[in-house]
């Protein structure tokens, strides 16, 4: 292991995360000094994304997480995948290895590792997810893993609701038609959008549609 880490954060907006705080911290907790570096860009392009992708290959970086919105632009750029972030489709981490970059998506395994004892002590229904972008496609691998009794999905963008879906129709998951669809009688609730995210206060789903019987989560990763 190194005694000294470059690593950081690629996404916006990412000005209010705690991800400085937490890395640096654990890795003192290691005997490891870490600097973690925000690297906040709005807008990138394709072009943006693979010269910060080239800048931490040869800046000295061991890696960086990366989030909203960039998660599934930067997997083509990536000169490796692991077989979690092909499949998902989504990177939240790139790990430098000599010349190379490799993405991989630890979105899905974590959530996996969290959420288990919440569905174990729960009773089995449907579970509503609302957004199928990386981290949501991520929780929904998650999930399918899990044996979820039935995922239904929504996203401002229907296509990618529906893609994803299509990608786990085995799993019992569906593309919900609107919000209140997803969550009508569901037993548990994931925000997977950036809404809600620092700065914002907001949320996708209307307090009305909330119950006390449901759990709720919101997956706002590495912000």
């Amino acid at each position: 292991m190194r005694d000294r880490l470059l690593t950081g954060l690629i996404g916006y907006p990412i000005a209010h995360s705690a991800a400085p705080a937490m890395h640096e911290r654990a890795a003192a907790a290691l005997g490891v000094h870490c600097h973690y570096h925000l690297i906040e860009v709005k807008g990138a392009g394709r072009d943006d994304l693979r010269a910060m992708l080239d800048g931490i290959r040869r800046l000295g970086f061991a890696g960086v997480n990366v989030t909203f919105p960039y998660k599934e632009a930067v997997v083509d750029l990536a000169d490796d995948l692991t077989p979690d972030a092909r499949a998902i489709g989504a990177v939240n981490t790139i790990v430098v290895n000599g010349a190379r970059l490799v993405g991989h998506n630890t979105d899905a395994t974590g959530f996996a590792r969290a959420i288990g004892p919440l569905l174990a002590a729960t009773p089995h229904g449907p579970i509503a997810l609302i957004g199928a972008g990386g981290v949501g496609k991520a929780i929904a691998f998650a999930l399918a893993g899990l044996g979820a009794a039935e995922l239904r999905i929504f996203d401002a963008d229907a296509t990618k609701a529906a893609q994803l879906a299509t990608q786990l129709r085995d799993r019992h998951a569906v593309r919900a038609a609107s919000v209140e669809a997803a969550v009508q009688g569901a037993v548990g609730l994931i925000n997977a959008t950036p809404v809600g995210m620092l700065p914002s206060r907001a949320t996708p789903v209307p307090e009305a549609l909330l119950h006390p019987s449901m759990w709720v989560v919101a997956a706002l990763s590495f912000r």
